[in-house]
C-alpha cells in the first residue's frame, strides 16, 4: 500500500465521527448572524468556514468551538 493510500485510510478512519461547522450550527439551532454576534466574527467568515475549513486560522476554530461548546477534536476540517 502506498503512503498516500495509507494516509487517506487513516484520515477516513479518524474522521468518521467528526462533524462539520454547518451541521453543528444547525444542530444548535443558531443562525449565522447569531453566531457572528456571539463570536465577533464576520458573517462572511462563518459562511466561508462552513463551505471550506481547510485553510482557516486556529483562533477562528476556537471561537466557533467555544460558541458551540464543542472540542476542536470533534471537527471535520475539510471542504464540505
Amino acid at each position: 500500500m502506498l503512503m498516500k493510500e495509507m494516509m487517506n485510510k487513516f484520515y477516513q478512519m479518524h474522521s468518521i465521527n467528526k462533524l462539520n461547522f454547518k451541521d453543528i450550527r444547525e444542530n444548535c439551532r443558531l443562525t449565522i448572524d447569531e453566531v457572528a454576534a456571539a463570536t465577533g466574527l464576520h458573517r462572511r467568515t462563518i459562511e466561508k468556514v462552513e463551505e471550506d475549513c481547510t485553510d482557516i486560522y486556529m483562533d477562528v476554530i476556537l471561537k466557533l468551538c467555544s460558541c458551540y461548546r464543542i472540542s476542536p477534536d470533534h471537527i471535520k476540517l475539510e471542504i464540505q
